[in-house]
């Protein structure tokens, strides 16, 4: 049995309705900024200080943390590089990958983050078992213009049997 045109023709109104919904404009494209002009920001970029926890002596180590995520409605998709010290040539970095989900609330926003993340351990690093692990993190930013907020999170990362907790907190550039 071949196909022809003809016997494509019931399809095309399914087809039309599936990708045709699917190409239009998210529906928080009519919000009250949208409706002047300005549509909301989609890229977030934070600089942030993190401490991580890590040892058995209750170590922890600083360092700066970067961190991108692109919007698409309240999903979206997070990297975040973080590159914490421990004392003198001891350091480590991790990087995760993953969705995450926000919820905007007048000024304040919170959002969740699952994932993929990689520790990469020093030499001399109190990490223990660094590699391919898992990430949780949540955040908490508060909006203080379009484009500027100040943010507070928290992230677990685990590799094998250790989890390593940390807190940050920043600058948040939406664009």
């Amino acid at each position: 049995m071949s196909l022809s045109h003809r016997s494509l023709r019931p399809i095309w109104p399914v087809l039309v309705a599936t990708f045709g919904f699917a190409a239009a404009p998210a529906a928080h494209a009519q919000s009250p900024s949208a409706s002047i002009g300005r549509p909301e920001p989609k890229f977030s970029i934070t600089a942030a200080i993190t401490s991580v926890q890590v040892g058995n002596q209750n170590q922890w180590g600083f360092g700066p943390e970067l961190g991108f995520r692109r919007d698409f409605g309240k999903w979206g998709a997070r990297l975040n590089l973080a590159v914490p010290a421990f004392g003198s040539n001891a350091g480590g970095a991790a990087i995760d990958l993953g969705p995450s989900l926000v919820s905007v609330r007048g000024k304040t926003e919170f959002g969740a983050s699952v994932g993929l993340s990689a520790l990469l351990i020093g030499d001399n690093s109190e990490l223990t078992d660094g590699g391919l692990g898992v990430y949780a993190s949540g955040h908490a930013m508060f909006i203080l213009s379009r484009r500027f907020g100040v943010m507070a999170g928290v992230t677990l990362r685990s590799t094998g049997s250790n989890v390593y907790p940390s807190v940050s907190g920043g600058l948040v550039l939406r664009l």
